[in-house]
């Protein structure tokens, strides 16, 4: 900020930056604004405190309208798909049910359900590889019943969930749509989802597939696997309305109001 002098500061989450840091980030009138990835509840930020040094923006939609209700401007902005990154040529993901990311408890048992009723579940990263120098840096003694892979670049990420029968997204404690909502879609990939009110986001059925339990995630998965002619549109669709509506780009022109 001393070198170049920005007009703007934006920062995205940035609740291990100092006070120093936004001591500086204020001086000499800035606008400063901040984008929150997370639900404040498991940040370290005084959102009083925050808002005397910057204007927020949150992909939380509960997040938001509580600071309002505390008298604290904030914006709801979500987050969106950066389509300026392309997907690898090709992957191995064909005909498979695929989750690339980190072993947390609900990804698991949703995967293990799938796997456990017959359907060609594979899953990527360094939690679930088998590969002993994964297995060695997590501290892992048993191996991961389900199918899996080591890590991927991003690019390779996106082509597993384009070239997936399926790809799978859950969704923890969190009131905020994942990256992964937009990114699968993006691709052009059939996405499963967690969440019955991402229909303010894609249209259930048509561009994006919801389940509510497993048994409704297994019969899901099932229909792709065995009848993939049946999802090209679904999975035009998904594409089409994520460049359309979704995309970086468009959320950073929303920013802008902050400043």
């Amino acid at each position: 900020m001393r070198q170049f002098r920005p007009d703007v500061v934006l920062v995205v989450r940035g609740d291990l930056l100092t006070s120093a840091f936004w001591d500086e980030a204020s001086s000499g009138g800035r606008q400063v604004a901040v984008w929150l990835y997370d639900e404040l509840r498991r940040m370290t930020y005084d959102p009083a405190g925050l808002a005397q040094v910057a204007r927020i923006a949150t992909y939380s939609s509960g997040d938001a309208a509580a600071l309002r209700e505390k008298g604290i401007p904030a914006l709801h902005v979500r987050t969106g798909f950066d389509d300026r990154k392309v997907p690898a040529a090709t992957s191995e993901a064909d005909g498979l049910v695929s989750f690339v990311g980190a072993p947390l408890p609900n990804r698991t048992v949703a995967l293990t359900a799938m796997h456990q009723a017959g359907l060609p579940v594979h899953v990527w990263g360094r939690g679930w590889s088998d590969h002993p120098i994964d297995r060695a840096r997590t501290w892992r003694l048993r191996p991961n019943p389900l199918p899996n892979s080591r890590d991927v670049p991003y690019d390779q990420a996106l082509a597993i969930m384009r070239d997936s029968a399926a790809t799978l997204n859950v969704h923890g404690d969190q009131d905020g749509f994942t990256m992964r909502t937009y990114e699968a879609s993006a691709v052009g990939g059939v996405q499963l989802i967690d969440r019955p009110d991402v229909a303010e986001l894609y249209e259930p059925g048509r561009e994006i597939l919801v389940f509510t339990d497993h048994d409704e995630l297994v019969e899901a998965a099932r229909r792709v696997v065995e009848h993939p002619a049946e999802f090209v549109e679904l999975r035009r669709r998904a594409r089409q309305r994520t460049l359309a509506e979704h995309t970086m780009v468009q959320r950073v022109t929303q920013l802008e109001q902050l400043w």
